[in-house]
Parts: C-alpha cells; structure tokens; sequence
C-alpha cells in the first residue's frame, strides 16, 4: 500500500511522500498504521526562544516499519520548514 486507506488526514508536506511516514502540516512525522485508516504522532517540532527542537513520542520512532532513511529525510525537511516558520514568525534568526 503506497498510501493511506483514510486520505482525510493525509496531508504530507514532503517533496516525495514517504508513506507510512508522514511530515504534516503541524510538523509531526506520523506513523500510519498497518491497515492504513489511522495515524499517530512519532516526533514533532516545538518551538522556544532558541528555535525550533524535535521532540520524540516514547518508543514510537523505534517501531519496526520506520525507515531510517526516510525518517531523515522527514526530520530533515522539517528542520527547514520549522526554520522558516520560526524566521517568519519574527523570532531571532539563526
């Protein structure tokens, strides 16, 4: 299955969908589940004074249908946007 079952909640916000992970519009990396109908929060972006920090929900990351590789890249592309966002919302830069 090369996307979700329930694609009223599948808003990937990556360039190439990564599907069962999910970068959405909350900058949370998603997990769906196996029989694609729901998903739930692994990591997720916060924002302080210093900027934005990823943050991982207990074991979930550690699950064994994440990939590496596409969990990066996912991380990745969320520090980018989590930067701009915090740019924009006229916090200190860098």
């Amino acid at each position: 299955m090369n996307e979700p079952v329930n694609k009223r909640y599948y808003h990937p916000q990556e360039p190439v969908p990564r599907y069962p992970l999910e970068l959405d519009e909350r900058l949370h990396v998603n997990l769906w589940s196996e029989d694609g109908k729901f998903k739930w929060s692994i990591a997720f972006f916060l924002f302080d004074d210093e900027g934005p920090e990823v943050r991982f929900v207990g074991d979930r990351p550690f699950d064994k249908r994440v990939d590496w590789v596409h969990f990066h890249e996912l991380l990745k592309h969320g520090q980018l946007l989590a930067d701009r966002k915090f740019s924009k919302d006229g916090h200190r830069d860098g």
